[in-house]
């Protein structure tokens, strides 16, 4: 549509609105956030600067501005503080600008519904009025280009490296994969005989009805005197003849009689009633 050699004397005023395609196409990109971010936010860069370097080329501001706004440092206060308040002058002439082209066109839309021919003059401050607000829409435009291309390219740097890093991540976890494939090979280790009458003999050996005792204690000591000589059993205790243990039931019911005959002395009969009966 529009020619490297174009100026912008020779753009219609109805095509000048074309060149703000891509921007808006860039604005859109960058506000979808996906898993395609990045990509997006370079098409977005790519389409700015395409945007900005054509405004540069139809002088839609002079190259001194061009170069305090693209090359500037971003972070100047004053710089921002300028910026902003050109903005909002901008702002305000372009509503201005606004509301005239909808009282020309409100009237040319009622000249045309009365059948009146419309003035060429007003179809010519119509026309300079329309050109003069698209030009300072791509003027205003052009300075939100700007902030967004710095924008873009700080966000650009940050998923860069984040990218990067996950890159760098799987190629690691993919070559200490070939590195551990590559690997010697190691040989399991059994734990158990390998040849199969060595395992039987064990076997054998583990339920051989040998292994359990021939013989009881009393039968080993017969046969070996001489190991317990040296050791006596302790001897029965002693059985108590029926004379002693009669002594020891008599003896038991003499001290229980005793100890009667002391709780009487101490306690006189009828000492315990209540009502004093003695005899």
């Amino acid at each position: 549509m529009f020619s490297k050699n174009d100026e912008l004397d020779d753009i219609t005023t109805g095509t000048l609105k074309f060149l703000l395609l891509p921007y808006y196409v860039a604005d859109l990109l960058i506000k979808i956030v996906d898993s395609s971010h990045l990509a997006h936010l370079l098409a977005a860069k790519a389409l700015l600067l395409h945007f900005v370097e054509k405004c540069r080329a139809l002088s839609i501001l002079k190259d001194s501005e061009f170069e305090q706004l693209l090359e500037g440092n971003p972070g100047d206060r004053q710089a921002r503080i300028t910026r902003h308040k050109k903005e909002r002058e901008v702002d305000a002439r372009l509503g201005a600008l606004c509301q005239r082209r909808k009282r020309l066109a409100k009237k040319k839309a009622g000249a045309a519904a009365e059948d009146e021919p419309v003035p060429e003059e007003d179809e010519s401050l119509a026309e300079e009025v329309d050109r003069e607000y698209q030009l300072l829409l791509l003027e205003q435009c052009l300075r939100k280009a700007a902030d967004k291309l710095h924008m873009c390219g700080k966000e650009i740097e940050l998923l860069s490296l984040s990218q990067q890093q996950k890159d760098d991540a799987v190629e690691d976890h993919r070559r200490r994969q070939e590195e551990a494939a590559k690997g010697p090979k190691v040989d399991p280790v059994l734990i158990v005989p390998r040849q199969l009458e060595e395992r039987e003999r064990i076997l054998g050996q583990m339920f051989n009805p040998q292994s359990l005792p021939t013989m009881t204690i009393d039968e080993y000591m017969a046969l070996h005197p001489e190991e317990f000589a040296g050791q006596t059993s302790a001897p029965p205790p002693a059985k108590k003849s029926e004379e002693e243990e009669e002594d020891e039931d008599g003896d038991a019911a003499t001290y229980k009689k005793r100890q009667w005959d002391d709780w009487t002395d101490h306690n006189p009969k009828g000492a315990g009633n209540r009502k004093g009966n003695t005899g």
